[in-house]
């Protein structure tokens, strides 16, 4: 299993086939496990007003779009088009999730300076989290996965 998102009491890991939901508490796992679909899925009827206020720079409600295509659709172009919405905001989870999905073999150019960038406003916002995200922008970098 390798961990793709943790925050507060919650994680989704991929476990071989897709990715699961977990809750925690004290290191241990408190609900059954859920599919990220099943968590993430944004109601057709809710789905258009979201994207309303999500393209007038809303953090919540990208960050929310973001999970969505990501994780309930696996639409990575939309998912990163949200996440660059998002990471505009203080959320340095944002962030970090955006650099995650933009690393990979075209990591060259634009792509490699938005990395960059990004990683330079974490370093100001969460310094702890800044060097996470660091040491696997150099593993993936030095081409290990």
């Amino acid at each position: 299993m390798k961990l793709l998102y943790r925050a507060g009491g919650a994680a989704v890991v991929f476990a071989g086939l897709g990715a699961v939901y977990l809750h925690f508490s004290g290191g241990r796992v408190t609900d059954p496990a859920q599919s990220s679909a099943t968590i993430f899925q944004i109601p057709a009827g809710e789905l258009e007003a979201l994207k309303q206020v999500g393209k007038t720079g809303d953090c919540a409600a990208a960050y929310r779009l973001a999970h969505h295509f990501s994780f309930a659709l696996n639409q990575r172009d939309d998912a990163i088009y949200w996440l660059r919405i998002a990471a505009r905001c203080p959320n340095a989870d944002a962030k970090a999730e955006l650099v995650y999905m933009l690393l990979g073999p075209s990591d060259k150019g634009e792509i490699a300076q938005e990395i960059d960038q990004l990683v330079l406003e974490l370093e100001k916002t969460s310094p702890g989290q800044a060097q996470e995200v660091k040491k696997e922008v150099a593993l993936r970098r030095a081409g290990k996965p």
